[in-house]
């Protein structure tokens, strides 16, 4: 779908940049980022596919892993942190 293609691009280009200007990179990919909503908002389709699995329902991207957010930034931060990450793609 568009979307997934969209991330795929986004990280080619990352890696091509970074070649291009010598820098140190590292790609976190996370799927499917869940967690607790920063907004009032609870019509997105992030929440209904969270509400569904909660209530064991399939999200109709049921091949999709889910990660915490929280676990999705400490990831980040690792990965910014660590000198061996750079060059290396995080899944």
């Amino acid at each position: 779908d568009a979307y997934r293609y969209s991330k795929l691009v986004a990280e080619q280009e990352a890696w091509k940049l970074a070649e291009a200007q010598q820098l140190k990179v590292a790609t976190v990919l996370p799927s499917f980022i869940v967690g607790p909503p920063r907004t009032p908002r609870v019509d997105g389709e992030s929440l209904r596919n969270m509400k569904q699995a909660l209530e064991g329902q399939m999200p109709h991207r049921g091949d999709t892993n889910m990660v915490d957010v929280r676990d999705c930034a400490a990831a980040h931060i690792a990965a910014a942190e660590m000198p061996s990450a750079v060059g290396k793609r995080f899944l």
